[in-house]
Order: C-alpha cells, then sequence, then structure tokens
C-alpha cells in the first residue's frame, strides 16, 4: 500500500521537493519510490518510458511536460496507457505535481513522470 504521507511538497524550475528530500533532475514516481528519469528520446515520453510504471499496474498515470509543457507524449505511448486500462493525465509539471497531490489525498493509487525544466 502506499504511504499516505507522500506529496509533492513544491515545485520550481529544475527542482522538486518530495518528503522534504530534493530532486533536481527529472524524475519518476512509483509506488511511493523516486528514481530518476532517464529519457530513451530527449523530450519525448515512449513506450520504453512507461514500462516500469506499467508493471505496477497504477490506477492512474500523471505525465508532467514540463514548465512550458515543451515535452511531448508519443501516441502510441498514450494507447498503451489506456489500453491497460489505466487513466492517463498529461499536463504542464506545475499542474501535473498539484494533480499528483489531490489524486495522493484521495488514496489512489498514482505514478507520476515529471519533466523538471522547460
Amino acid at each position: 500500500m502506499q504511504d499516505r504521507a507522500m506529496q509533492i511538497e513544491s515545485f520550481r524550475f529544475g527542482c522538486f521537493v518530495i518528503n522534504k528530500a530534493i530532486y533536481q533532475h527529472d524524475i519518476k514516481i512509483i509506488n511511493d519510490k523516486i528514481k530518476i528519469w532517464n529519457y530513451f528520446v530527449h523530450h519525448t515520453v515512449t513506450c520504453k518510458d512507461l514500462t516500469d510504471i506499467l508493471a505496477e499496474k497504477p490506477e492512474v498515470v500523471i505525465i508532467g511536460t514540463g514548465t512550458s509543457g515543451l515535452v511531448n507524449v508519443e501516441e502510441t505511448a498514450k494507447r498503451l496507457v489506456q489500453e491497460n486500462n489505466i487513466k492517463i493525465l498529461i499536463e504542464k509539471t506545475p499542474e501535473a505535481c498539484k494533480y499528483f497531490n489531490v489524486l495522493r489525498q484521495n488514496n489512489r493509487k498514482v505514478a507520476a513522470i515529471m519533466h523538471a525544466t522547460c
């Protein structure tokens, strides 16, 4: 079960604060564990980027596309999430962080992949 306390405390260009820890890179949040997101294709979310997320069968996948929304989400990646009966939310990172927190407060099993800059 997910830790109910997991929240993104703040986000600003290039920096996430999550449970008092600072992350200055793109991240994935999977089962309340945070890891660095290393792109397979620069500034693009591909099916490969989602493999570890989908393996954990979240209810919702949130994709943060950067402060300006410049990260592309491939259509095949969107379809892959939907084919697994998982809801997908794609927003600029500041809004994606807010959605993540609301869903966590409502005890939803949510995973995220977030771009920290542009």
